[in-house]
């Protein structure tokens, strides 16, 4: 039998470079940049503040789209995470992240 709210209740699990991120320090500390989009996109950004009771930072989080001009930027904001471009403009970073069209 298949409970459609058994997914969303499943602990999520950020691990970027073999670190498993248990809290906000270890997310500091290790995110990069395709961390935070990779997982943003995803939904488990969310879910894992969610989990780790970060609701301030969900919260603000939830409004943000992919699509937006400063995505990065507002990620990083709101987590205090470094924000640095690498030289990419706002543009190429939003390109770079943008969903790919539908197929039809």
């Amino acid at each position: 039998m298949n409970n459609p709210t058994k997914n969303s209740q499943e602990k999520v699990v950020l691990e970027w470079n073999g670190v498993v991120l248990k809290s906000m320090k270890d997310l500091r500390e290790q995110a990069t940049h395709e961390l935070l989009l990779t997982a943003h996109q995803s939904g488990n950004l969310h879910r894992w503040l969610s989990q780790h009771y970060y609701e301030q930072e969900a919260s603000q989080i939830e409004t943000i789209r992919i699509e937006d001009r400063d995505c990065l930027a507002e990620l990083c904001r709101i987590l205090s995470v470094a924000y640095e471009t690498g030289g990419l403009s706002h543009e190429d970073l939003a390109e770079r992240w943008r969903p790919a069209p539908a197929v039809s």
